[in-house]
């Protein structure tokens, strides 16, 4: 199914429970998150975990949502480049993984690294292979439901902030 990803990020102060400890409910939450038997389909979105990684194809990114929301999209800048390239990527509307109580969902998209301008397209390939991997900064938005304004983001790489001014967001480092 999904490959494994070496690199983990957590925003801890969004997560209720994490797999197999204690909710704050005192239920024992499952493997996404959620407790056992609630029912979460009113609640906001939240941005869980975000997990990459990159290989000689490209790159892998899982979102997690803490609740279910709309397809979240990833921003990625070129923050550490005297002339950056960006791209903005909308991740498949459908989640891979969720939760039938609407507590979690798991987003998930590949981007095939390729060699020219011409040939990226958003949600398929990018223009970043691996080598470049410590000049980027990403920004995730999670969407609620019905999609359009986002509920959360996040940001991790580079340098967030100049990620955040270039596109005129306010994520926090996650």
């Amino acid at each position: 199914m999904n490959k494994l990803f070496l690199a983990s990020l957590a925003v801890a102060s969004f997560i209720a429970c994490d797999g197999g400890k204690t909710c704050d409910s005192g239920e024992v939450c499952d493997s996404l998150g959620s407790d056992s038997g609630s029912d979460c389909t009113s609640l906001p979105t939240e941005l869980g975990d975000v997990t990459y990684d990159c290989d000689n194809l490209g790159y892998f990114y899982d979102v997690n949502y803490i609740n279910w929301g709309s397809a979240p999209d990833l921003y990625i800048y070129q923050s550490g480049s005297d002339n950056p390239w960006n791209e903005v990527h909308p991740f498949p509307a459908d989640p891979v993984e969720y939760d039938a109580s609407g507590c979690s969902e798991v987003y998930y998209l590949e981007l095939a690294s390729v060699a020219s301008i011409p040939e990226v397209v958003e949600g398929t390939t990018t223009l970043f292979s691996c080598d470049m991997i410590d000049t980027l900064t990403w920004l995730v938005f999670a969407y609620d439901t019905p999609p359009g304004v986002a509920a959360e983001c996040g940001g991790f790489g580079d340098d967030v902030a100049a990620t955040n001014e270039f596109f005129g967001a306010d994520c926090p480092t996650i």
